[in-house]
C-alpha cells in the first residue's frame, strides 16, 4: 500500500460526520498518523486503540480505510476490462449488458463490444473503459431498470486528489477492509460522513462500495449498482469478520477494525480477540475501544508487540488543542479530552467504628473460607452474605433503622440485615475447627458495625451537605445497589424531587459512561464492569467517600491505576510527569486485602446457580406469594440475573434491526442484550406501559383505547373463569374440542401468561370458544371485531418495539431520539425507564419460585 499517498490524501481532506466538520482536530490527526504508522508495519501483531468514546474516532478509521482501500488497489482500468469473461454481465452508461470481447479495428484501435438488449451492441474505446463495471446483481435484464444513477462524481474528485486522469480511475479494487461494528453505528456513518477536497465533497458510499453481513446475508448499502465486492464490509460479529478473512476468493482483506466496548469485552472472553490480534494473512488489525475499556489493561500488557493508541493524562497534553471548528461534536471531543487532563480525584476520609486492623482481618478471614475445602452451598452461604453486609455497612449514606423502614413497606426487596447477620452467625458456628477463629472475627467486627450503623451513618450528612454546596449542578451519586436510591430519596435527599432535581443516584452496574457531570460522588470503595473511577471520563470532578479503613484499599488501587498508566504511556514512548507512590508496609497491606476483594468476586461469578437459590431462599418466608415454573436462568454481565418461566418471551436489542424484537426464552443466547422496564418490582412490560402511557394521554387515534380493552377482554374473561371454576387447561380443551375446535393445553397456559405478551388468539373460533366459556355474548356476537382489535394492537406493539429499539440504540451512542409513536419525554426518560442487560450466561433449570421474582432483574449479591 502507497502510505505516503494516502497520508498525503488524509491530509489534503476534511471530513464531515453529518455535516460537521472533525478532521482538523489536532488528535484525530494524530490518531490517522497511528494508523497508516501500524499499517506500514512488516508484520502484523494487531495495534489497539483506547481513546475518548467520541463517534469522531470511528468515523475517521472508516474515512482512513476507505483511502487504504483505494490506495492498496493493484488493479487498473485495462486490467479490469481485459479479465472479463466473454458473456459476463456488465453496466455501461447507466444500462446493464453482456460483455462480447474486445474488438481491434483497421487502424489498431481496441475497442470492448456490449450487447444491451434493445439498445443491440455498443463498441466503446479505451477512453472509456473506466465507465465499464462488472455487474454481480441478480437481475437478468438488459436494461437500465432498478439501476441507480451514477454521477460521475467519484471518478472527478479522485482524479483531482490523486492528480491523474478521470479513465484512469477503475471503478473497483481488488483490496476491502473489514469493520466489526454493531449495525445502527454502522448505518450512521454511511449516513453522515463525507470528505471534501477544495471544491469538491462526496459521500463516502459514493467514494466506495460498502455492504452489511451477518451469518447468512449481504445486504448492499446504496451506492453499489454492480453489486461488486465491497471494499468496506460491516458485520456486528468477530467470528463472520474473522471467517471472512479465509476466503480466499475475491479481494484481499488488508485488514480489521473491531469496534466497540462490548464487542471487544466479549470478544476477549471467547478468545475472539486473539485471533483478529494474530492473524498472520492481515496487513492490519485494530481494536478500537474507549478509555473505560474494561480488559484495556490486559489487552495492552498481553500483546507486548502490539503498537498503543491510548489517551491518557500525558498523551493528552502532548496531542490535544482547543477546538479548531467548534460544533457538537468538536466540543464533546474538547470536553472528554479534559475530562482527563483536568481530572481531580478527592478523597474525603471520615473516621470509622473498626480499625485498619479489624477491616483487614475480616476480609482475610472471608477469603481463607473461601479458599477452603468446604462444599459449594455451605461456602457461598458464608462468603456471599458476609461480603454483602460488610459493604453495605462501609458505603450505606443512611442508617440501617432507614432501611429496615423501606423493607417492612414493601418499598424494597432485600433481606433485613440483622437476619441476615443472625443466619450467617449460625452457618458460621457449624465451621470445622480450622475455620472457627476466622468465623468468630467475621461475626465479630459484623456485629460491631451493624450496632455502629443502626441509627446513624457519617457518610448521610457528608452526602447531604455535598448535594447542598452543588445543587446548581449536574451531580452523580454512585451507590453499590439500586436500591440505596430508593432510600436516599425518601430519608437522605427527601428535600428534592427526584424527577426534577439535577442529582442522579445510579449503581455502579449501571452507570453510563456516555453521559456527563459536573461532579460525581461515589460513596465508598466500589467499583463495577461498567464503572472505574480511574478510567471514568464522565465528569472533571470526582470525589469518593471513604471511611478510614477504606483509604488504604483505595491507595492500593489508586497505585494500579498509575501503573496501567505507566505501562500506557511506556508502550507509546511517553514519560509521564507523575512518579508511583512509595509501597509502604500499609500499602502493601492494601493490594493485599484488594487481591481477596478480586478474589471473592471472580468467585461469586461462578456458583451462578447458588447465588439464585440463595435469592429464592431469602424470599422462602412468603408464604402467600403465588408460585410459577422456571425454565431458564440467565446471568448478566453486571452481576445481576433473571429467573425466566419456561414460556416466557423477552425483549432482546437488535442491533442489526435497529429494534426490541420478541425471543423465546429457550432461543436466547450469551452475549444478548435483553430490554426490562426499570419502573418497580411488579411492572414488567416495557411495551404495555408505553401503550397505556399512549391511551391514558390521548396521544394515540382515537377510538384505540376501546379496542386495546376489546383485546384485553378475551384473557381477563378467561382467567376469571378458570379461578372461578377451578377448571385446569386440560379441561378447557377437552370443552373447545367437543365443540369442534381443535387446541393443545399449553396453547391455553401460553394465553395466560403474561411472560408471552400473546395479544390475542390467532384464529377467530379461538375468541367464540372463549366467549362461549365464559358466557360473554357481545364478544361471541362480535368475535371478528375483537379479533381485529387485538390485531391492530399487534401492529401498534411492533411500532413500539421498533422505535424503542432505535431510541435506546441511539442514547446508547449519545444520540437525541427522533419522533415517532412514543412520546418525546418517554423516549427522553428511557435513561431511566429501559434496562438494557447483557447476557453472560445462560442455565437450564427445572424449578418453582415466587412469582413475583421472574422475568426480571433480580440481585444475586446476598440482596444487601
Amino acid at each position: 500500500m502507497d502510505i505516503e499517498g494516502l497520508n498525503r490524501c488524509l491530509e489534503n481532506c476534511d471530513i464531515y460526520l453529518e455535516g460537521r466538520i472533525i478532521s482538523k482536530e489536532l488528535i484525530l490527526r494524530s490518531f490517522l498518523k497511528f494508523l497508516s504508522k501500524e499499517a506500514e508495519k512488516q508484520e502484523n501483531n494487531g495495534s489497539i486503540v483506547l481513546h475518548l468514546g467520541s463517534p469522531c474516532f470511528d468515523a475517521v478509521a472508516i474515512v482512513w480505510a476507505a483511502f487504504a482501500v483505494i490506495m492498496g488497489n493493484s488493479t487498473n482500468v485495462d486490467e479490469i476490462v481485459r479479465t472479463l469473461p466473454i458473456g459476463d454481465k456488465v453496466l455501461y452508461a447507466k444500462e446493464r449488458g453482456e460483455f462480447r470481447g474486445i474488438e481491434v479495428d483497421s487502424d489498431g484501435k481496441e475497442w470492448a463490444v456490449i450487447w444491451q438488449g434493445n439498445r443491440g451492441t455498443r463498441k466503446v474505446g479505451r477512453k472509456n473503459w473506466a465507465s465499464i463495471l462488472p455487474y454481480r446483481g441478480a437481475s437478468e435484464r438488459y436494461d437500465g431498470r432498478g439501476i441507480r444513477s451514477q454521477n460521475g462524481v467519484r471518478e472527478k474528485f479522485l482524479s483531482e486528489i490523486l492528480n491523474c486522469e478521470e479513465k484512469d480511475i477503475p471503478g473497483i479494487t481488488d483490496t476491502s477492509v473489514i469493520f466489526v461494528m454493531d449495525r445502527y453505528r454502522a448505518n450512521r456513518y454511511m449516513n453522515g460522513l463525507t470528505i471534501g477536497y477544495g471544491d469538491s465533497e462526496i459521500s463516502i458510499l459514493d467514494l466506495v462500495t460498502v455492504s452489511y453481513f451477518t451469518d447468512e446475508n449481504e445486504y448492499h448499502y446504496g451506492g453499489n449498482t454492480g453489486k461488486n465486492e465491497a471494499m468496506l464490509k460491516f458485520t456486528s460479529k468477530i467470528s463472520v469478520g474473522h471467517d471472512m478473512t479465509w476466503n480466499t476468493d475475491g479481494s484481499e482483506h488488508m485488514g480489521m477494525f473491531v469496534c466497540g466496548n462490548s464487542l471487544i469485552e466479549h470478544g476477549n472472553e471467547s478468545m475472539e480477540i486473539n485471533q483478529v490480534m494474530n492473524r498472520e494473512t492481515l496487513g492490519f488489525s485494530f481494536v478500537c475501544g474507549g478509555m473505560d475499556l474494561s480488559c484495556g489493561e490486559s489487552l495492552v500488557s498481553g500483546y507486548e508487540k502490539s503498537g498503543v493508541f491510548a489517551c491518557t493524562k500525558d498523551f493528552l497534553l502532548e496531542n490535544t488543542l482547543p477546538p479548531k471548528e467548534k460544533n457538537d461534536f468538536t466540543l464533546e471531543l474538547n470536553r472528554q479530552a479534559n475530562a482527563i487532563i483536568d481530572r481531580e480525584i478527592l478523597t474525603e476520609v471520615i473516621p470509622g467504628e473498626i480499625s485498619w486492623q479489624d477491616y483487614r482481618d475480616f476480609k482475610t478471614a472471608v477469603g481463607l473460607i473461601q479458599r477452603d475445602e468446604l462444599d459449594d452451598d455451605e461456602k457461598t452461604g458464608i462468603v456471599i452474605p458476609a461480603w454483602s453486609l460488610m459493604k453495605l455497612f462501609m458505603t450505606a449514606p443512611f442508617s440501617l433503622n432507614e432501611m429496615e423502614n423501606e423493607i417492612v413497606e414493601g418499598k424494597i426487596r432485600v433481606g433485613e440485615p440483622m437476619k441476615v447477620l443472625a443466619e450467617l452467625e449460625e452457618r458460621l458456628e457449624d465451621l470445622p475447627d480450622n475455620l472457627r477463629s476466622s468465623g468468630k472475627k467475621i461475626v465479630e467486627v459484623l456485629m460491631m458495625m451493624l450496632f455502629a450503623r443502626y441509627d446513624s451513618s457519617p457518610k448521610r450528612e457528608f452526602v447531604k451537605k455535598y448535594v447542598a454546596e452543588k445543587r446548581r449542578k449536574k451531580v452523580a451519586i454512585v451507590v453499590p445497589k439500586a436500591y440505596y436510591a430508593d432510600i436516599m430519596w425518601d430519608f437522605v435527599l427527601n428535600d428534592f424531587n427526584p424527577n426534577t432535581s439535577r442529582i442522579e443516584i445510579v449503581s455502579v452496574n449501571r452507570f453510563d459512561a456516555s453521559r456527563s457531570y459536573d461532579s460525581i460522588l461515589i460513596v465508598g470503595n466500589i467499583a463495577g464492569k461498567r464503572f472505574d473511577i480511574f478510567r471514568c471520563m464522565a465528569a472533571p470532578e470526582i470525589t469518593v467517600l471513604l471511611y478510614k479503613p477504606e483509604e488504604t484499599v483505595f491507595r492500593a488501587k489508586n497505585r494500579r491505576g498509575s501503573e496501567r498508566d505507566k505501562l500506557f504511556n511506556s508502550r507509546q514512548q511517553i514519560i509521564g510527569e507523575e512518579e508511583l507512590p512509595e509501597e509502604d508496609e500499609l500499602l502493601k497491606e492494601g493490594v493485599e486485602v484488594d487481591r481477596v476483594d478480586d478474589e471473592i468476586t471472580r468467585y461469586s461469578e461462578k456458583v451462578i446457580t447458588v447465588k439464585f437459590d440463595a435469592a429464592v431462599s431469602r424470599e422462602s418466608g412468603d408464604f402467600s406469594a403465588l408460585f410459577a415454573d422456571v425454565g431458564t436462568l440467565v446471568y448478566f454481565e453486571d452481576g445481576e440475573g433473571a429467573m425466566l418461566t419456561k414460556y416466557y418471551e423477552a425483549y432482546v436489542l437488535n442491533h442489526e434491526k435497529g429494534e426490541v424484537e420478541q425471543r423465546k426464552a429457550d432461543d436466547l443466547k450469551a452475549g444478548d442484550s435483553m430490554v426490562f422496564l426499570n419502573r418497580d418490582n411488579d411492572t414488567k412490560d416495557i411495551v404495555d406501559y408505553i401503550l397505556n402511557e399512549l391511551i391514558h394521554t390521548n396521544r394515540i387515534e382515537k377510538g384505540f383505547a376501546e379496542r386495546y380493552a376489546m383485546a384485553r377482554q378475551w384473557k381477563t374473561d378467561l382467567a376469571q373463569y378458570m379461578e372461578r371454576t377451578g377448571e385446569t387447561p386440560a379441561r378447557i380443551v377437552e370443552k373447545m374440542i367437543a365443540n369442534g375446535v381443535s387446541v393443545h393445553p399449553v396453547t391455553i397456559r401460553n394465553w395466560l401468561d403474561e411472560g408471552t405478551h400473546t395479544v390475542g388468539p390467532r384464529k377467530v373460533e379461538y375468541l367464540e370458544q372463549i366467549a362461549l366459556l365464559t358466557e360473554n355474548v357481545e364478544m361471541f356476537d362480535h368475535a371478528e371485531e375483537y379479533f381485529e382489535a387485538c390485531r391492530d394492537v399487534r401492529h401498534v406493539r411492533r411500532t413500539i418495539l421498533q422505535e424503542l429499539g432505535t431510541a435506546i440504540i441511539r442514547r446508547l451512542e449519545g444520540e437525541k431520539a427522533v419522533g415517532g409513536i412514543i412520546p418525546p419525554e418517554i423516549q427522553e426518560g428511557l435513561d431511566a425507564m429501559a434496562v438494557v442487560l447483557r447476557i453472560e450466561t445462560i442455565v437450564k433449570t427445572d424449578k418453582s419460585v415466587p412469582a413475583y421474582m421472574t422475568n426480571r432483574p433480580i440481585d444475586l449479591e446476598g440482596g444487601l
